[in-house]
């Protein structure tokens, strides 16, 4: 590629490369990390999250509860919504293009005829640019699955694992055990691993003791208990308690044991010599936020809530807030899904609460088709419930704003491009 191409350019070029868009290995990315001289111990104090649901959130209270207190923070995520720079961040904001185009060139002449996916890039771009810059702390998010994922080219001073759940089965396994497995592959031995899962998964546990990791466990070793207005956090390792604590900005029941898990991280902290005040910790709190996770917008007497939910746990999630809150209109659903996910049980989760389905294909080549969604859909909801197809959101939106009325509340639901289509449309 030519020093002078832009990002866009880079990225199209990138999605043409490798003859894999999912990869899973570490051989190829890690020899380029070895050209590029990235050391796999980062002179940052790394932390790298893996689950099914919830790095996300956990991540950016992380990010937050860092930058308030004054430390230097570098993130990388995926996917973005609306710029790939929202991937790589330095301090909560996301790096230039520039910056990123820089990253690629040296990654493009290092690899020579070693092939790289569009994430495999990515991933070493954010490595290159945090090993650059030596911010005080990195957040790495798991891309898919732990063991085999490109960021785990880096080992982590400490791992994370949030809630398990069955989604990517093609690639980490039919069942909890085997899923839990692979994102426990993250872990390293003699250094900690944080685990927000509650329930008895017995191959986090097992992997920890085969490698000698510091397993500490939701519900074990720290746990948190919600108050009328607010929360606190215990553990039983003997650091400081934390009473009174602000309310998660993020709505749902989940996000306080996603905070309770970004809590010991925190608390571990110390053992890198970087103390964290209780002040700092509200205001993270009180100030993250993550576009598409239960997110909220009023218009016109409409409520929008908008999500990235897109397996069985996650719906579970959505479905359990809206029953919570009181909606005096429809509730409409609008709704798209990747093949390979559990549409069945998805529609029947949420159809307890919804009143009219609209379904869209997905601006992704392995989307479920309108066809396809509308009859699935309509043999499980039966012919009570209202259910139409269109063939994108754009199609979709003109449409549905015609429909609804003030006291309705609209969700959108079932992967990370819907929100991204909705985000366009504004």
């Amino acid at each position: 590629m030519s020093q002078s191409s832009t990002l866009q350019q880079w990225l199209s070029w990138q999605e043409t490369l490798h003859s894999k868009q999912i990869d899973l290995g570490l051989n190829r990315v890690d020899s380029v990390r070895v050209a590029l001289g990235i050391p796999k111990d980062l002179s940052s104090t790394v932390i790298t999250i893996a689950g099914t649901n919830g790095k996300g959130s956990t991540l950016r209270l992380l990010e937050e509860i860092c930058k308030a207190q004054g430390l230097s923070v570098g993130s990388y995520t995926s996917p973005h919504l609306n710029e790939y720079n929202e991937r790589i961040k330095l301090n909560g904001n996301p790096v230039s293009d520039k910056m990123i185009c820089t990253a690629f060139e040296r990654i493009d002449q290092c690899r020579q005829e070693i092939s790289l996916s569009y994430f495999e890039f990515g991933t070493l771009a954010a490595l290159d640019i945090f090993n650059n810059h030596q911010p005080d702390i990195v957040l790495l998010e798991v891309g898919l699955g732990g063991r085999l994922d490109a960021v785990n080219i880096i080992d982590p001073d400490i791992a994370v694992i949030t809630s398990i759940g069955m989604d990517h089965m093609d690639w980490l396994g039919n069942t909890l055990e085997d899923i839990a497995r692979e994102k426990s592959g993250i872990m390293r031995g003699g250094r900690y691993v944080v685990s927000g899962e509650m329930r008895d998964i017995k191959s986090i546990a097992e992997t920890a003791q085969n490698i000698g990791a510091k397993l500490l466990q939701s519900g074990k070793q720290f746990e948190y208990k919600q108050e009328q207005n607010c929360w606190s956090w215990s553990n039983s390792l003997g650091y400081r308690n934390q009473q009174n604590l602000s309310m998660p900005a993020m709505k749902g029941e989940h996000q306080f044991q996603n905070a309770a898990t970004a809590l010991m991280v925190i608390t571990l902290l110390q053992e890198f010599k970087f103390e964290v005040s209780t002040d700092a910790i509200n205001k993270g709190l009180e100030s993250y936020f993550l576009p598409g996770r239960l997110e909220t917008i009023q218009r016109e007497g409409v409520e929008w809530i908008v999500d990235v939910s897109h397996n069985v746990d996650g719906v579970q999630r959505l479905q359990q807030y809206l029953q919570q809150q009181i909606c005096l209109g429809k509730t409409y659903a609008v709704f798209g899904l990747l093949q390979r996910k559990q549409l069945e049980q998805i529609i029947k989760i949420m159809d307890q609460v919804i009143d009219v389905w609209l379904l869209t294909e997905l601006p992704d080549p392995d989307s479920f088709l309108k066809e396809e969604l509308l009859e699935i859909v309509s043999a499980e909801v039966g012919l009570e419930k209202s259910v139409a197809a269109y063939s994108g959101y754009n199609e979709l939106h003109p449409l549905l704003l015609k429909q609804i009325n003030p006291g309705d509340r609209v969700v959108l639901f079932g992967s990370f491009r819907m929100v991204e289509a909705f985000s366009k449309l504004g």
